[in-house]
């Protein structure tokens, strides 16, 4: 009896078992990260993906979502302004080549996102670097003042 028991579990198991599905894919790569923050699972080269769309917006299930970074300052107060930011994400110093800008009055201040205020100088050489590295792994934003008036900003992402 025991035996009879025993087998007709173990067909009951195998019947049940073929509606199960994982999920599966071919990808180039992957693997699991984790750190103090808690653990992610990550693919390279995922080929299916979902988009679904809602009244407030749209996600892509299944597709990484790159960095992007623009300048967030509003163009009333844009003047021919072109700085050079590298490296962003920045790891412990942020270069910044202000070359073919006027440096009449310019100034720079580094604040985090609840607005505190970490760093601000005055700006004299065209080519600066920000020491980085005592700062937390957070986003900041990098604003240029000339004349006192904010004419670029910038988000940096500090790792």
């Amino acid at each position: 009896m025991k035996t009879k028991n025993q087998f007709l579990l173990f067909l009951l198991s195998l019947f049940f078992s073929g509606g199960l599905v994982a999920q599966h894919n071919t990808v180039a790569t992957g693997g699991e990260a984790s750190g103090s923050g808690g653990t992610v699972s990550y693919t390279v080269g995922q080929i299916d993906y979902s988009s679904p769309t809602g009244s407030s917006g749209n996600i892509n299930q299944g597709v990484q979502q790159p960095l992007e970074f623009f300048n967030l300052s509003v163009s009333e107060n844009q003047l021919d302004f072109a700085v050079l930011l590298y490296p962003n994400p920045v790891v412990a110093e942020l270069h910044v080549d202000l070359s073919g800008i006027s440096l009449d009055q310019l100034s720079f201040t580094l604040t985090d996102a609840t607005g505190r205020l970490i760093q601000a100088e005055a700006i004299q050489k065209d080519q600066i670097t920000i020491n980085m590295v005592e700062l937390s792994r957070a986003n900041y934003f990098l604003n240029f003042s000339q004349k006192g008036k904010i004419v670029s900003s910038y988000q940096i992402i500090k790792n």
